[in-house]
């Protein structure tokens, strides 16, 4: 064997092959990493529901984020909150045109006696 049989170079066609599969590698990779995660919200929600979903979610594992939609008196009510074991969220509610509910304790323990829970609207997903 000669010193060059022990030390074969890849010819110039399988450098390029390299180069060319190290760069789908590499660009796989930056566009599947950057940007944060997609996020999917349902279509059927007003557009100032869609806007409370945050741009960018870096991290959905500590108290993840959602929207919900639910029945109450006869209404269309969105809830802006987090869940988790662990977690202490304060649930935000939302009219069907995108209004602020302000309510207080007995507002409060009413919705979740009464509400019928329709669907998410968006969940924070990894």
């Amino acid at each position: 064997m000669s010193a060059m049989e022990l030390f074969h170079t890849p010819s110039r066609i399988q450098t390029q092959r390299i180069k060319c599969w190290l760069i789908i590698l590499c660009s796989c990779l930056f566009f599947y990493c950057s940007g944060g995660k997609k996020q999917k919200v349902d279509k059927s929600a007003p557009e100032i529901i869609k806007q409370l979903v945050p741009k960018q979610v870096d991290d959905c594992t500590i108290c993840p984020s959602y929207i919900a939609q639910y029945t109450w008196n006869n209404q269309t009510i969105y809830v802006y909150s987090c869940g988790g074991a662990t977690c202490n969220c304060a649930k935000q509610l939302y009219d069907g045109q995108g209004n602020k509910i302000p309510y207080d304790a007995a507002v409060y323990m009413a919705f979740d006696r009464e509400s019928k829970y329709v669907k998410f609207i968006w969940r924070c997903k990894d």
